[in-house]
């Protein structure tokens, strides 16, 4: 597989890795009350346990920006290594000519073998 590809999956797997942690405070107590001992999951429950946590005791929204701010924190560092981490994966894949995820070699160097120039 490419580095290119790689780079795009790990990149995408970050982001949304930083998103659930950013929702976290919500969904973790949302399924953590509303799970029972028996195995069900009472989702009525959880959504007043919820809402009381958000509109009465302003706790959620407070963890919420605590861990929306670390997780863009997070996506920037990410995004301002992408402008030096695509391309040197775009030189990476040009030079070592591996095959892409249609299975074409697509470095140029390559290319010329099989379609000389004079």
């Amino acid at each position: 597989m490419s580095m290119t590809s790689d780079l795009v999956k790990g990149y995408g797997r970050f982001f949304e890795g930083a998103a659930r942690f950013a929702v976290s405070p919500y969904t973790a107590t949302f399924f953590s009350i509303g799970r029972q001992g028996n195995g069900s999951f009472d989702p009525v429950t959880a959504g007043l346990a919820v809402a009381a946590l958000t509109f009465v005791v302003p706790v959620l929204p407070t963890l919420f920006s605590i861990t929306g701010s670390l997780a863009m924190v997070g996506a920037s560092i990410a995004i301002a290594s992408m402008f030096i981490l695509f391309p040197c994966a775009l030189i990476w894949d040009l030079i070592t000519g591996n095959p892409g995820s249609n299975g074409y070699n697509s470095a140029p160097v390559h290319c010329l073998n099989h379609y000389p120039l004079f």
